[in-house]
């Protein structure tokens, strides 16, 4: 009993529209006391065919009143004449028509497989560092299996560009300062790189000692910028107030580069009035000196373990040069592989060979496999329409004799 309800359950919606006989005692018993009629469930079928989705069934149903078959019923079934999908070229059936519900049933089942040789995606290639990088179109491969058509689009891109580097050299006092843009180095596996190198000024007037002692002679006032003498560095300028009783007091304005704490600098008298004695005081603290600080631009296939060169020519000339140990650089990737023209004919094991000749002309050839495999339709989806044709010992229902069975990519 419990079958008999279940079939006459999934099929009573659609048997309601038009068939208003069927249900003699409807409105009272609500049970089914008609012919024995036979229907496709579902009516819709949706498929994205791939590796994973190569076959489907639809179900052919019995809504009799006694429940089950009481004999064997043959259905006979084929393509409607509507369907886009071409069979054996997008799907077959593995089941034979007709198909029969056997005494004792309420179900059978139309088994459909679909043709899914076409390829729709390939995983990366092999990897080889001697592979020349760039975009290669339209390619063909030789296969491990029996498919044909396929062609491809490869792109082996650039690796071992510098990301991190370290400065090897010890600071260089010599080194004149200055920004020098896009030098080159020697040395590593790499090519192309060029270098943006600062050399910081160093030695600038932090701190400054007691200034000499007063001179009554000195001229008062106040005078701006004067330059000092003396020391190890140049550029420096102060500010100087020379009080009534001729001491001084002295102020850093521009502190300079290249000082070394100890220097002792000098005021001449002729910068602050003409009389007098000349004012002196020491440098006690400066800026410390620093390695250059260098910015990579370009360049490819540099290696983590590379040590490159900038000469000291290209620094301004003096000092040593400066060496850079390289310790970061992009990582080397596998070639991504695209399918342009899936083809025909393969399988989900085939694996392909693309000649070194056709990427370049150098490193190893290209290996890649099947990752997914679909359809051989041209557009994004076609449909069966199935229907039912004919059955012995029933009727075929009026609105459950056809299901579209859609086959998409």
């Amino acid at each position: 009993m419990k079958n008999k309800i279940f079939s006459i359950i999934l099929l009573l919606p659609l048997l309601l529209v038009g068939c208003d006989s069927l249900f003699d005692k409807g409105d009272v018993e609500k049970t089914y006391d008609g012919p024995d009629q036979v229907g496709l469930f579902p009516l819709e079928d949706n498929n994205n065919v791939g590796i994973n989705v190569t076959s489907t069934s639809i179900q052919v149903q019995l809504i009799s009143k006694d429940g089950l078959a009481t004999s064997d019923v043959p259905i006979a079934f084929s393509a409607a004449g509507g369907s886009t999908a071409r069979a054996t070229t997008d799907y077959s059936f593995s089941t034979a028509s007709p198909v029969t519900i056997p005494a004792g049933s309420a179900t059978a089942e139309i088994g459909i497989d679909f043709v899914v040789t076409t390829l729709d995606e390939v995983g990366n290639a092999n990897i080889d560092s001697l592979r020349a990088t760039g975009t290669y179109s339209g390619l063909t491969a030789a296969t491990s299996g029996s498919g044909t058509g396929a062609t491809f689009d490869v792109e082996v891109a650039e690796y071992g560009e510098i990301e991190e580097i370290n400065i090897v050299s010890d600071i260089d006092s010599a080194r004149v300062t200055g920004v020098y843009n896009g030098v080159t180095a020697t040395g590593g596996i790499g090519t192309g790189a060029t270098f943006n190198v600062t050399v910081p000024e160093y030695g600038a007037i932090q701190e400054i000692g007691s200034v000499s002692a007063a001179d009554p002679l000195r001229t008062a006032g106040s005078y701006k910028r004067v330059t000092p003498s003396g020391g190890s560095g140049q550029f420096a300028t102060v500010d100087v107030v020379i009080d009534s009783d001729g001491a001084a007091t002295v102020e850093v304005i521009d502190p300079g580069i290249e000082y070394e704490v100890g220097d002792v600098l000098t005021i001449s008298a002729l910068d602050i009035g003409l009389t007098g004695s000349n004012v002196t005081f020491e440098v006690t603290s400066v800026s410390a000196i620093a390695q250059p600080t260098v910015t990579i631009e370009g360049g490819v296939r540099y290696a983590d373990t590379d040590t490159v060169t900038i000469a000291a020519a290209d620094l301004g000339g003096a000092g040593a040069d400066l060496v850079l140990a390289i310790t970061s650089v992009t990582p080397i990737a596998a070639p991504t592989v695209t399918v342009v023209s899936g083809g025909l004919g393969f399988g989900s094991s085939d694996t392909f060979t693309i000649a070194a000749a056709d990427v370049g002309g150098t490193g190893a050839d290209l290996t890649f496999e099947v990752i997914e495999l679909t359809g051989s339709f041209a557009g994004n989806e076609v449909v069966l329409i199935l229907q039912l044709d004919s059955a012995t010992g029933a009727r075929i229902a009026a609105n459950l004799d056809s299901t579209n069975v859609f086959i998409a990519k």
